[in-house]
């Protein structure tokens, strides 16, 4: 009968096996969901705390609001709207294309990680009631709409870096949870991401 160090050895063993789902990728997303979370619970708690992160919000949202410009307020209302609306015609244009091209798997799972994501900005933003500042209304559009709601005055910073770490987390677990669900049921397929 194996020892509690050989089991462990070959635990770990099979946690960095970059064969395996069940291996190196799946222990990497679920190092950055791990970090993900961390961040974003360091960021609720530096809020909740009142601590210096809400006055370093103040100072930032005043910075903005002080250089603002009107061309300035335009472009990103551009940005921050087409955010909202072109995510939304993205996620089903491709919803379809993968579906028309045989790839359900990846169209449901693709419609469910966006769909998910939407339930989960939803859930923060009715749970963590903070007032919002009342002055208005692929990575780099991500980060520029990012920019944008702060340079609007409609988020703090930290309320984008802590919607950027949740999505972060929940990304890291889709990629994760569609990588066992692969490996289980569709037995062939290549996984969803290379680590």
């Amino acid at each position: 009968m194996p020892g509690l160090g050989d089991r462990f050895r070959r635990f770990l063993a099979a946690r960095l096996d970059p064969k395996s789902e069940l291996g190196l990728r799946l222990t990497i997303n679920a190092a950055v969901f791990a970090l993900a979370i961390w961040a974003f619970s360091g960021l609720l708690d530096g809020v909740l705390d009142n601590e210096w992160l809400v006055r370093a919000d103040l100072a930032i949202n005043g910075w903005f609001r002080g250089h603002a410009t009107a061309a300035g307020l335009t472009t990103f209302n551009v940005i921050t709207n087409a955010g909202t609306v072109g995510v939304g015609v993205v996620v089903v244009i491709v919803t379809a294309w993968l579906w028309l091209r045989d790839s359900r798997f990846l169209s449901v799972a693709w419609l469910a990680t966006n769909g998910g994501g939407a339930v989960v900005m939803w859930v923060l933003n009715t749970t963590v009631h903070r007032t919002r500042p009342q002055y208005a209304a692929s990575t780099a559009l991500v980060l520029l709409i990012a920019f944008s709601r702060i340079y609007l005055g409609v988020h703090y910073p930290s309320d984008v870096l802590g919607g950027m770490a949740a999505g972060i987390a929940w990304l890291a677990a889709c990629i994760g949870a569609l990588n066992v669900v692969r490996s289980r049921w569709l037995p062939g397929d290549a996984p969803v991401t290379r680590a």
